[in-house]
This record gives C-alpha cells, structure tokens and sequence, in this order.
C-alpha cells in the first residue's frame, strides 16, 4: 500500500489503495480500520510513517520510499511558455497556481503593491471557477485576459487544464494556492522541477513533507498571512542574484529526491516474489 496520511484526526481516515500479493493492486473507499493487514506499506516520508504506525500497522511492513511526485518529469508544451514569455513583454512572470476562492484577492492586492508588477497569471484549481475568477477581476478594473484569447495584458487567467507546468516554465516565481487558506495545499514540485521559487502560506497539511524540503532547501517561503505575501514577492523579483539561489535550489531538490518510483516499484516486486 503506497500510503499518505493527512494530518486529520486518524479515525476518520479512509485508505484507498491496496495492494496484494495475489491480485495485484485495487482502489477501495473503506471507513477506518486497523492497516496491519497489509503486506507493505511505503508511506512517502518520516512523518507519513508515524502516522501509518499509529493505524496498527507492524513497523517491520513500513518502507520509506519517498515522494514519487519528484520523478514526474512535468509535461512541457513550448507554444504555452512562449506566449506568456511573449506576453510579458520582458518584464518578471509571477504565476499563482492552484488558487482557491479567496486567493485571488490576495495575490491581486499584493501584485497592485510591486513596482514593477510583474505579468500576472491566474490559475483557479476549478476550472468551473474560470468565469467567476475573470468576471470579478475584470469588476476590479484589472487588464485581463483568459489565456485562450489573444492580445496584450497585465494579467493572464488560465482557462486551460493541463498546462500549469509549461506556464510555470515561463516564471520567475510562483505562489501554490490552497495554502492562504484550509485546503491543505496543491503540489509545488512541477515548479521547482522547472527551477522556479515558491510561495505559500501557512496551510500545507496535504504537501508538509515537500513543503519542509522546500524551505530547508531555499527552494520555498512561507507567508503567514495574505498580508505579509507583497513583500516577499517585492523581494524576491528585485534580487535577481538571491532569486537565482533559490531557482537552483529548487532545481536541485527536485534531483536530489527522484528515485521514489523505483523504490517503490522494488517493494511491490519484493511482495510478488515472495507471494
């Protein structure tokens, strides 16, 4: 069982993903129950193993094998880099991924403070959010367009599913949404694998292992609120000396953590072998 543990109260837990030496792998939705069963379990962290342990489950059937998401090699489509790089017109590119309703406001307000502001790109988590998202920038008086139109701009919204990470190929730094508020936090690794710096805020339950890997490795930067986000940003786009730092930083995390996958896969084939 490949196995992440949110940081909620474990009785409400519900594991998804099994796998058996006999039938291979199956997804099932089961209330909480004790996971000693289980042949294996390769939870992705030290932290992710605590919390496996505290499900019943026999230190001897956990295995540590990493975060599989730094093996993903981040799909890249250089038409999309290359019209935002065309749109930003030689200024910074500040992309805020994975916003959540809320988010938006924040990063608006922090953008209207640079000087000079960066090319803004938008993208909701929901796409069903792309028209909500557009109409209320266009009611703050913000040159916006949806990034499926054509025509200059300050700010770009997103409307596509897909291409976040040939978007953040084209950035200079990036905030990762659902961390300004309880949603636990989206996955900051297409960034860095792209040598682009983060931002988030304090909310990261669902990525605290990358996203302490990423502060330690000066890859990424914690807000502890919206307010304290226009500083950060101001700071980070006019060093560019310290924003390369952290640009190579992030690059190197990324290739100092592959290999999950290939742990992983050596765990399952050790179960089939002995099945």
């Amino acid at each position: 069982m490949k196995a992440r543990v949110a940081g909620d109260p474990l009785p409400q837990r519900r594991p998804a993903c099994f796998f058996d030496p006999r039938h291979g792998l199956s997804v099932a939705d089961v209330p909480y129950a004790p996971m000693g069963g289980a042949e294996r379990q390769v939870p992705a962290c030290a932290l992710d193993a605590e919390r496996v342990r505290a499900l019943d489950v026999p230190a001897g059937k956990i295995v540590v094998t990493g975060n599989v998401k730094f093996d993903v090699t981040p799909p890249q489509d250089p038409a999309v880099t290359g019209r935002i790089r065309a749109w930003a017109r030689g200024r910074r590119v500040f992309v805020a991924g994975s916003t959540h309703e809320g988010e938006e406001a924040a990063v608006l307000d922090a953008w209207n403070e640079l000087d000079p502001r960066p090319l803004l790109v938008i993208a909701p988590r929901r796409p069903e959010r792309f028209d909500e998202v557009l109409r209320w920038l266009g009611a703050r008086g913000t040159a916006v367009r949806r990034s499926s139109e054509e025509g200059a701009r300050d700010v770009v919204l997103l409307d596509s599913v897909g291409e976040l990470a040939s978007v953040f190929a084209a950035a200079d730094v990036a905030f990762i949404g659902g961390t300004l508020v309880p949603a636990g936090g989206h996955n900051p690794i297409e960034a860095w694998a792209h040598g682009v710096p983060t931002v988030f805020g304090p909310h990261v339950s669902n990525m605290r292992a990358s996203a302490e890997a990423g502060v330690a490795a000066g890859a990424a930067i914690v807000v502890p609120a919206a307010a304290d986000l226009a500083p950060v940003l101001r700071s980070l786009l006019s060093d560019d000396a310290a924003r390369h730092v952290r640009s190579a930083a992030a690059a190197n995390l990324v290739a100092r953590h592959r290999g999950a996958a290939r742990e992983t896969a050596r765990a399952v084939l050790a179960l089939r072998k002995s099945a």
